[in-house]
């Protein structure tokens, strides 16, 4: 069974069996670039979705926030679901849950100077006088350690790290509890992104945010989030505390994944699993389980059989090797690498 309260705390959001599927021209396919994926975020809470490029990730987050239609399924938003909700209702919701993407240049107006930029939300959503609203977008801009004296300027006059704390001030100005953020770190310096990454930390703390957090950098993700949702194909693959992912994950995608980052710390005593192959196309994923092309420890079954996402106690993981019996055949499989790479 599909389990999309792997959260221990209270739901903020949940995706059901959400499906985004996008129709190929000129034939009876379709792209399944999000396949029946059920989650959810708690408050409070900083989920982080990872996986390669092209899984499907960024169509999910914009599936969560309404900016992309599902094909099936649903979110629902502290248990009211989104989609059969009318124009005004989902404009309430809208303000709760705001959105940061990865390429401020794309998601500013070049036209709007900063200080217009951020009061756009204000001014949609609260009722405040001029003098007001220039207070409260003062009070952003500070908030997010921007100096006032560049209220003024235009993108094209700031830096990247700038122009993503003017972004950040811009999704404040509704007072969301909810910020999706996608890949907002991975166009940043190195520099810039722990800048970043210790405001979000600090925005959360200060105004009682949960987060998404979308992105490909582990490193990342140990930093910041409390849970883990890998994704491939599509699907979620495995859903785990942070540390119980990095100490002890369960899918062998999760395993190449870690394997792939030399500074994270891997201390199960699997060997290292390198990632072969290229991913399958999602509009023609393999049957069966959707990662076994590249599975060091594909078994016949998983070429014909799908695998459910098991529950096992508190985390989730979509692979048949975590069922007991199958246990000793993944630990055969494991020595058996292990012997070929000593030799």
């Amino acid at each position: 069974m599909e389990d999309f309260r792997a959260t221990t705390r209270p739901a903020l959001i949940e995706a059901r069996s959400l499906s985004v599927h996008f129709p190929l021209s000129g034939s009876d396919s379709v792209v399944r670039a999000v396949d029946q994926v059920s989650l959810a975020l708690g408050r409070g809470e900083t989920l982080a979705l990872v996986g390669e490029s092209g899984c499907g990730k960024s169509t999910l987050a914009r599936a969560i926030v309404g900016l992309r239609p599902p094909t099936a399924g649903d979110v629902f938003f502290e248990g009211t679901a989104l989609t059969p909700l009318g124009t005004r209702a989902r404009r309430a919701l809208c303000r709760r849950i705001q959105m940061v993407f990865q390429d401020p240049d794309a998601s500013l107006d070049p036209r709007h100077t900063v200080a217009s930029a951020i009061a756009e939300g204000i001014e949609l959503h609260e009722r405040l006088d001029r003098s007001g609203v220039e207070a409260r977008v003062r009070e952003l801009v500070t908030d997010v350690g921007i100096d006032v004296a560049l209220l003024g300027r235009y993108p094209h006059e700031l830096s990247g790290g700038q122009k993503q704390r003017v972004c950040i001030a811009r999704a404040l100005a509704t007072r969301p509890e909810l910020l999706v953020c996608d890949e907002a770190v991975s166009a940043l310096d190195v520099s810039i992104q722990a800048q970043i990454i210790n405001l979000l930390g600090e925005l959360k703390r200060r105004f009682a945010l949960s987060y998404l957090f979308i992105t490909h950098d582990l490193r990342v993700v140990r930093q910041m989030a409390d849970r883990v949702a890998v994704m491939y194909l599509g699907q979620i693959i495995e859903v785990a505390s942070t540390e119980e992912l990095f100490t002890r994950p369960k899918h062998p995608y999760t395993e190449a994944l870690l394997t792939a980052v030399p500074s994270v710390e891997r201390r199960h005593s699997t060997p290292a699993v390198p990632l072969r192959g290229e991913v399958p196309s999602p509009a023609a994923p393999p049957p069966g389980c959707r990662f076994h092309p590249r599975c060091p420890y594909v078994m016949d079954r998983c070429k014909a059989e799908a695998p459910p996402l098991y529950e096992l106690h508190r985390r989730t993981a979509r692979c048949f090797l975590t069922e007991p019996e199958a246990r000793s055949e993944r630990a055969a499989a494991t020595a058996e690498r292990a012997e070929r790479l000593t030799h």
